[in-house]
């Protein structure tokens, strides 16, 4: 099975991004990073947390800051693999007063970041970074914090003949309560697009060899359209098999619609179908509520800009994060059918994606998209051969 460095190089002389020459050239590799970060240690300019007061803290910050913090997180990266990285960075938060005029933060900023990513291949990638987007969503009620990243080294691809020049990517966040991000070290999703540039050397054409395992990475929006209940009203409780469409008595029947960027084909969209069922429990007043949602039966095609398409089927469970305060849906997908890259044909394939909800019911009634990210292999063999 080939290594996820060694398969980006051969979809890449496969798509004919490069050809065999002997002389140096650059070639262009999409980034996509989905990650979990926390907060390690955490420096305020006041004597208590969350207090307002700001500080360049001798110099660190290029601009007066409410904090000083370092992180870690741990995720996934293309070309390079699973990682664990260390960042540092300073923090500008963003107040509003809330309805009865007291002051409640609603986003952040930050500067002068660093960060060290290692790779679980031992890789290493460090880059500067910046964030100077914040807001709300009303409708999810969570903070989106967008931070730019400029790459100023990157290993792991010199075994392929590849060294870096040059790279750069935006990632964005989701915060459920920045308070509890800072304060009590309460994680935030992230999922990050860009690419890379990156200079070969005598580059050969694809080798003549067997099966070759295609690393397979998603991020994605996804939205319910529309829903068909068991019941006469929505959330009712009752199951049905719907005409034999589901497996095992379910509550709804739902469709809906996805957009993202799928590696290795490209930026895509699709619809899915499937059979669900929630997971109900009572709250502290006694109340039904949803904390979780299992499905069935599920199918799914994506399309791709370049053509490409993918045929899926999949099924789903979940768990109920209480500290987060939102059900976490993982799927688990087979791949049935997907376009080849030229001279490989395709064998089969999986992928494990993994949806944060902060609100089921707005999810299914499509008030709210929810993100997505999901990672797999897709095996191929030379289309001599099969």
């Amino acid at each position: 099975m080939r290594s996820l460095a060694t398969l980006a190089i051969a979809l890449v002389l496969a798509l004919g991004l490069a050809s065999a020459q002997q002389a140096p050239q650059t070639i262009d590799l999409d980034m996509v990073a989905t990650a979990f970060w926390n907060v390690a240690e955490i420096e305020w300019a006041g004597t208590e947390p969350l207090s307002g007061e700001t500080s360049t803290f001798d110099g660190r910050c290029s601009v007066p800051s409410d904090y000083y913090a370092w992180g870690f997180s741990e995720g996934l990266n293309f070309p390079t693999g699973p990682f664990t990285s260390e960042t540092q960075h300073c923090g500008q938060l963003v107040w509003e007063e809330d309805d009865d005029g007291r002051p409640v933060v609603v986003g952040r900023l930050g500067t002068d970041g660093f960060m060290t990513l290692r790779g679980d291949d031992g890789s290493v990638m460090t880059a500067t970074y910046f964030a100077d987007e914040t807001g709300l969503d009303p409708l999810s009620g969570m903070v989106l914090y967008g931070l730019k990243f400029e790459i100023q080294s990157m290993t792991g691809l010199e075994a392929m003949g590849l060294t870096f020049a040059s790279g750069s990517y935006q990632m964005t966040f989701l915060i459920a309560d920045v308070e509890a991000l800072l304060t009590e070290s309460v994680p935030a999703i992230g999922v990050a697009h860009g690419s890379a540039t990156f200079v070969a050397d005598a580059v050969a054409g694809p080798e003549d060899v067997g099966a070759i395992a295609v690393e397979m990475v998603n991020v994605n929006q996804y939205r319910v359209t529309d829903v068909r209940w068991a019941g006469d009203e929505p959330f009712s409780g009752e199951t049905s098999t719907f005409d034999g469409r589901c497996s095992v008595p379910s509550e709804y029947v739902r469709t809906g619609t996805f957009e993202g960027l799928t590696f290795p084909i490209g930026e895509s969209w699709g619809t899915s179908e499937q059979c669900g069922r929630f997971v109900w429990e009572t709250d502290a007043d006694g109340q039904p509520v949803i904390r979780g949602d299992l499905t069935t039966d599920g199918i799914g095609r994506l399309e791709s800009t370049d053509g490409s398409t993918m045929a899926m089927s999949f099924n789903a469970t979940s768990t109920y994060d209480p500290v987060m305060g939102m059900v976490i849906y993982v799927m688990t997908v087979r791949v049935d059918d997907m376009t080849s890259p030229p001279g490989l044909s395709f064998v089969g394939g999986w992928m494990e994606a993994t949806y944060a909800v902060p609100d089921m019911v707005a999810a299914m009634t499509g008030a709210i998209e929810i993100v997505g990210v999901g990672h797999g292999a897709a095996t191929f063999l030379p289309a001599a051969t099969y």
